[in-house]
Protein backbone atom coordinates (compact mmCIF):
# COMPACT_ATOMS: atom_id res chain seq x y z
CA UNK A 1 0.00 0.00 0.00
CA UNK A 2 1.07 3.48 -0.82
CA UNK A 3 -0.34 6.60 -0.55
CA UNK A 4 0.83 10.11 -1.98
CA UNK A 5 0.69 13.07 0.11
CA UNK A 6 2.19 15.66 -2.59
CA UNK A 7 0.03 18.63 -3.57
CA UNK A 8 0.57 18.88 -7.22
CA UNK A 9 1.43 22.73 -8.55
CA UNK A 10 3.71 24.96 -10.92
CA UNK A 11 5.94 25.65 -8.82
CA UNK A 12 6.79 29.27 -10.77
CA UNK A 13 3.14 30.11 -9.61
CA UNK A 14 2.65 28.30 -6.55
CA UNK A 15 2.10 30.46 -3.50
CA UNK A 16 4.75 30.31 -0.27
CA UNK A 17 2.28 28.61 1.54
CA UNK A 18 2.05 25.83 -0.93
CA UNK A 19 5.83 25.14 -0.15
CA UNK A 20 5.17 24.79 3.66
CA UNK A 21 4.39 22.08 5.74
CA UNK A 22 0.98 22.10 6.84
CA UNK A 23 0.35 25.55 5.12
CA UNK A 24 -3.40 26.87 4.88
CA UNK A 25 -4.40 26.83 0.78
CA UNK A 26 -7.12 28.74 0.05
CA UNK A 27 -8.10 31.68 -2.35
CA UNK A 28 -5.21 33.93 -1.57
CA UNK A 29 -2.84 31.39 -3.11
CA UNK A 30 -4.99 32.01 -6.01
CA UNK A 31 -4.61 35.36 -5.74
CA UNK A 32 -0.40 35.71 -5.07
CA UNK A 33 -1.06 33.57 -8.65
CA UNK A 34 -2.47 35.63 -10.47
CA UNK A 35 0.33 38.23 -8.90
CA UNK A 36 2.95 36.10 -10.65
CA UNK A 37 0.86 36.33 -13.92
CA UNK A 38 0.55 39.96 -14.05
CA UNK A 39 4.05 39.99 -12.89
CA UNK A 40 4.76 38.20 -16.12
CA UNK A 41 2.99 39.62 -18.03
CA UNK A 42 3.82 43.60 -16.82
CA UNK A 43 7.67 42.72 -17.23
CA UNK A 44 8.07 39.41 -19.71
CA UNK A 45 9.53 37.65 -17.02
CA UNK A 46 8.76 35.51 -13.66
CA UNK A 47 9.12 37.48 -10.39
CA UNK A 48 11.26 34.24 -9.47
CA UNK A 49 13.35 31.53 -11.53
CA UNK A 50 16.48 29.54 -10.37
CA UNK A 51 18.56 26.43 -11.83
CA UNK A 52 16.94 24.12 -9.00
CA UNK A 53 13.49 23.68 -7.70
CA UNK A 54 14.98 23.89 -4.24
CA UNK A 55 16.20 27.29 -5.31
CA UNK A 56 12.77 28.17 -6.84
CA UNK A 57 11.01 27.49 -3.91
CA UNK A 58 13.62 29.08 -1.24
CA UNK A 59 13.32 32.42 -3.35
CA UNK A 60 9.56 31.87 -3.54
CA UNK A 61 8.93 32.01 1.08
CA UNK A 62 11.89 34.10 1.64
CA UNK A 63 13.05 37.07 -1.37
CA UNK A 64 11.02 40.11 -2.90
CA UNK A 65 10.81 40.19 -6.37
CA UNK A 66 12.84 42.16 -8.26
CA UNK A 67 11.01 45.96 -8.97
CA UNK A 68 8.74 45.81 -11.41
CA UNK A 69 9.87 49.54 -12.45
CA UNK A 70 13.47 48.31 -12.67
CA UNK A 71 12.49 46.09 -15.28
CA UNK A 72 9.86 48.44 -17.05
CA UNK A 73 10.35 51.87 -15.74
CA UNK A 74 7.51 53.31 -17.37
CA UNK A 75 5.38 51.26 -15.17
CA UNK A 76 2.84 53.22 -12.92
CA UNK A 77 4.37 53.60 -9.16
CA UNK A 78 0.78 52.52 -7.98
CA UNK A 79 0.42 49.35 -10.32
CA UNK A 80 3.90 47.78 -9.03
CA UNK A 81 2.24 48.38 -5.82
CA UNK A 82 -1.03 46.05 -6.54
CA UNK A 83 1.34 43.57 -7.79
CA UNK A 84 3.31 44.16 -4.97
CA UNK A 85 0.69 43.37 -2.43
CA UNK A 86 -0.85 40.32 -4.61
CA UNK A 87 2.89 38.70 -4.17
CA UNK A 88 3.22 39.18 -0.59
CA UNK A 89 4.55 36.56 1.07
CA UNK A 90 1.87 36.56 4.18
CA UNK A 91 -0.83 35.38 2.67
CA UNK A 92 -3.00 37.99 5.17
CA UNK A 93 -1.38 41.06 3.49
CA UNK A 94 -3.04 39.85 0.28
CA UNK A 95 -6.57 40.91 -0.80
CA UNK A 96 -8.55 38.50 1.54
CA UNK A 97 -11.21 37.88 -0.98
CA UNK A 98 -11.12 37.46 -5.43
CA UNK A 99 -14.13 40.04 -5.33
CA UNK A 100 -11.81 42.41 -3.95
CA UNK A 101 -9.48 42.71 -6.94
CA UNK A 102 -11.15 44.63 -9.97
CA UNK A 103 -11.38 47.66 -7.65
CA UNK A 104 -7.65 47.49 -7.12
CA UNK A 105 -7.01 47.00 -10.47
CA UNK A 106 -9.18 50.46 -11.06
CA UNK A 107 -7.58 52.35 -8.50
CA UNK A 108 -4.36 51.47 -9.88
CA UNK A 109 -5.15 52.49 -13.16
CA UNK A 110 -7.02 56.01 -11.94
CA UNK A 111 -3.90 56.71 -9.58
CA UNK A 112 -1.67 56.27 -12.36
CA UNK A 113 -3.92 58.58 -15.01
CA UNK A 114 -3.85 61.31 -12.29
CA UNK A 115 -0.16 61.54 -10.23
CA UNK A 116 2.76 59.12 -10.51
CA UNK A 117 3.28 60.65 -7.10
CA UNK A 118 0.16 59.02 -5.62
CA UNK A 119 0.36 55.50 -4.31
CA UNK A 120 -2.02 52.95 -3.65
CA UNK A 121 -1.01 52.31 -0.19
CA UNK A 122 -2.50 55.74 0.45
CA UNK A 123 -6.01 54.25 -0.85
CA UNK A 124 -8.66 52.91 1.57
CA UNK A 125 -9.66 49.55 0.71
CA UNK A 126 -12.96 50.18 2.42
CA UNK A 127 -13.46 53.52 0.63
CA UNK A 128 -12.24 51.85 -2.25
CA UNK A 129 -15.43 49.25 -2.21
CA UNK A 130 -17.58 51.10 -1.28
CA UNK A 131 -16.98 53.85 -4.08
CA UNK A 132 -17.18 50.83 -6.83
CA UNK A 133 -19.81 48.90 -5.34
CA UNK A 134 -17.94 45.82 -5.36
CA UNK A 135 -18.78 45.71 -1.48
CA UNK A 136 -20.44 42.28 -2.35
CA UNK A 137 -20.73 39.14 -0.32
CA UNK A 138 -18.44 36.39 -0.96
CA UNK A 139 -21.73 34.14 -1.85
CA UNK A 140 -22.91 37.30 -4.15
CA UNK A 141 -19.00 36.65 -5.99
CA UNK A 142 -19.38 33.28 -6.10
CA UNK A 143 -22.92 33.24 -7.91
CA UNK A 144 -22.18 36.18 -10.03
CA UNK A 145 -19.15 33.31 -11.64
CA UNK A 146 -21.49 30.53 -11.73
CA UNK A 147 -24.29 32.46 -13.85
CA UNK A 148 -21.46 34.81 -15.45
CA UNK A 149 -23.43 37.94 -14.28
CA UNK A 150 -20.91 41.37 -14.44
CA UNK A 151 -21.39 43.33 -11.25
CA UNK A 152 -23.29 46.98 -12.34
CA UNK A 153 -20.57 49.61 -13.57
CA UNK A 154 -20.99 53.22 -12.79
CA UNK A 155 -20.95 55.90 -14.93
CA UNK A 156 -19.56 58.29 -12.07
CA UNK A 157 -15.68 58.89 -11.21
CA UNK A 158 -14.54 57.25 -7.95
CA UNK A 159 -13.68 59.71 -5.62
CA UNK A 160 -10.03 58.49 -3.94
CA UNK A 161 -9.02 59.81 -0.35
CA UNK A 162 -5.12 60.39 -0.05
CA UNK A 163 -3.30 61.58 2.16
CA UNK A 164 -0.92 64.23 1.38
CA UNK A 165 2.35 64.87 2.24
CA UNK A 166 4.16 68.29 4.29
CA UNK A 167 2.76 69.87 7.01
CA UNK A 168 -0.66 70.64 7.67
CA UNK A 169 -1.89 74.00 7.84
Amino acid sequence: RTQTLHRVATPHYASPEQFQRGGRIDQRSDIYSLGVLLYQMLTGELPFNASSAHELISLQMTAPPPPVRKLRPETPMAVEQLVNRLLAKDPAQRPQRIGEIPALFEAALNLSATSSDMSLDTVSLGDLLRTHEVAASPAQDEARLRTGVARPQTSESPSLTTKEAGPET
